[in-house]
């Protein structure tokens, strides 16, 4: 699995470095922009977004194809800045942090949308 961060890129072959790389992007940085992909630039492919223990995560099934959105806290009004300003999310889509790397987690399995988490189809 390809995944491309704040940091860096960088392709893990197996579940346990894929696990051990994303652990350090969801660390490494205030924010983060992470992707997950079967190849660099493919689809389908997870977007997370992470600040703290605060996260989004975006399901894109193809380029200019089905998306989905985590689905937090319904009731959670106004938005949330990830990335220092430069993404604006509804913060009812904002989950844990833990709950993104489950997803994450799921995705290198299958690369289909994961079940672990509710989705908000866009």
């Amino acid at each position: 699995m390809h995944v491309g961060s704040s940091s860096g890129s960088r392709f893990c072959p197996s579940p346990e470095e894929y696990e051990t790389h994303l652990k350090a992007c969801f660390t490494s940085e205030e924010d983060n922009e992470i992707w997950c992909a079967q190849s660099e630039g493919g689809y389908p492919c997870l977007s997370i977004l992470v600040k703290g223990e605060q996260a989004v995560v975006n399901y894109f099934a193809q380029e200019g194809g089905d998306m989905a959105a985590s689905f937090g806290d319904e009731n959670a009004a106004g938005s949330i800045d990830f990335c220092g300003g430069q993404y604006e999310i509804a913060a009812y889509q904002v989950i844990p942090a833990a709950d993104a790397m489950k997803c994450a987690l799921a995705f290198f399995q299958s690369q289909e949308i994961p079940d672990c988490i509710e989705w908000e189809e866009l």
